[in-house]
């Protein structure tokens, strides 16, 4: 059943990726739906204000729905210090839950989202498929549990999203890798966000170059952490490389849709 659930998810965003449209009201919202919620900096040009923010449904639950935001907002560093932290200790979760909740979300906005209690995993998905492809990896703590507002997708909920179990699946899927694939906000680009702007379409979504976005989960080696690549593929890179600034955010968190719909949304 769980499986068969995600082959229809599957069809269902890539169904809306190619037409999107945003979802009226949130009464009978559906997987794939766009919700407007939150007011963010996007198109860069800060003069005229803060643009609404879109965010897909990924599941829809007891009058709950998760969402994840359309495009990689911004970019923001996960942590400098050594030795890495884990999600839990992390200087990206902090900012979510702090700087851009507040800046995003009005106080009766953020009463519509609900407290999620994240689990993180080890990085033992990494280990399997650095290990059959004969590559080094290390096994990697997943740090302690935590109870967020806004956080970021793990390895494992990418696959379970994709209906996939591994790593390898994943890289071999070309749908997979489509539903993964993300666009950068201008405000992101500017902000230093790697942008593909070459001529292969599979790093393209509707004819524009797409973003790396990050994910909270620890990638093949103890400094490594890992993110979606701008072709959509699941990939692991050095902490290091996150300082730089360019890998995008896009945060997820459940929302109630009846205090949603209380606010005109």
């Amino acid at each position: 059943m769980k499986k068969l659930f995600s082959l229809v998810l599957i069809s269902i965003l890539l169904l809306t990726a190619a037409a999107p449209a945003l979802a009226e009201g949130t009464a009978n919202v559906q997987v794939g739906d766009y919700l407007v919620f939150g007011h963010y900096e996007q198109d860069g040009n800060r003069i005229n204000g803060r643009e609404p923010v879109e965010w897909q449904v990924l599941e829809v639950k007891d009058g709950k729905a998760l969402i994840i935001t359309r495009y990689g907002l911004d970019v923001y560093e996960y942590d400098k210090r050594v030795p890495w932290p884990t999600w839990a200790n992390s200087r990206v979760r902090k900012w979510l839950n702090g700087t851009f909740m507040n800046t995003v979300f009005t106080k009766k906005e953020q009463a519509c989202i609900e407290v999620t209690h994240v689990v993180t995993p080890d990085n033992s998905l990494w280990v399997e498929y650095r290990k059959a492809t004969n590559r080094k990896y290390e096994a990697v703590s997943d740090g302690r549990e935590t109870d967020d507002k806004l956080y970021l997708l793990s390895a494992e909920e990418v696959l379970e999203l994709c209906g996939l179990n591994t790593i390898q699946e994943q890289l071999d899927s070309a749908e997979a890798r489509e539903m993964m694939k993300a666009i950068a906000t201008k405000h992101a680009e500017y902000a230093g966000a790697f942008v593909y702007h070459g001529g292969m379409e599979e790093y393209k979504l509707d004819g524009q170059g797409c973003c790396w976005w990050m994910l909270r989960s620890p990638g093949h080696l103890s400094n490594h952490l890992a993110y979606v690549g701008s072709g959509g593929n699941l990939n692991s890179f050095h902490y290091t490389d996150v300082h730089h600034l360019d890998v995008c955010i896009r945060p997820v968190c459940w929302v109630n849709l009846a205090a949603l719909q209380a606010l005109g949304n």
